[in-house]
């Protein structure tokens, strides 16, 4: 059976947190709280009907909203049934990353698991559309944060 577990960080605003919305200078840092995105292929005890089954800590509509987007940019017409498990650490509504971690922890998982590709700049480049859905107008800067890890200066 076929299987990808992806985890990345929360982050956190150590400055400039909404300025970073305006063309100013944020610093962002990664924080040690956790998602991990697992995809499974199924292969029985599936519902025929349900080719993307999600199990989340996180709320489903927008990580549905983002599996179908992923699924559109990565040209993926036809694939087996899969399970979609989401388990996080990181608590929403905090301004710890929670949904940009969802977004990134998607992103590469779908990418590895269909396209057996790593690339962390379209990585980061998809879920930065993905915040855009949840949030309108950010600033990249939780989605770049939670992509690369560690201390950054974003702007």
């Amino acid at each position: 059976m076929k299987k990808v577990v992806v985890s990345v960080p929360g982050k956190v605003h150590l400055m400039g947190e909404h300025a970073v919305v305006y063309g100013k200078p944020a610093l962002l840092a990664a924080i040690n709280l956790r998602l991990s995105v697992t995809i499974e292929e199924q292969t029985k005890n599936i519902s025929t009907k349900e080719k993307v089954v999600i199990v989340s800590t996180e709320p489903t509509d927008h990580t549905r909203y983002a599996v179908d987007f992923l699924l559109d940019q990565l040209k993926v017409t036809e694939h087996p049934p899969i399970k979609i498990t989401i388990d996080s650490q990181i608590p929403a509504g905090y301004h710890l990353g929670s949904s940009a971690a969802v977004a990134v922890g998607l992103s590469g998982a779908l990418m590895y698991f269909f396209k057996k590709l790593w690339n962390p700049i379209r990585i980061n480049e998809l879920a930065y559309e993905i915040e855009k859905k949840q949030h309108g107008n950010p600033s990249g800067g939780d989605n770049t944060t939670v992509t690369v890890g560690g201390v950054v200066w974003f702007r």
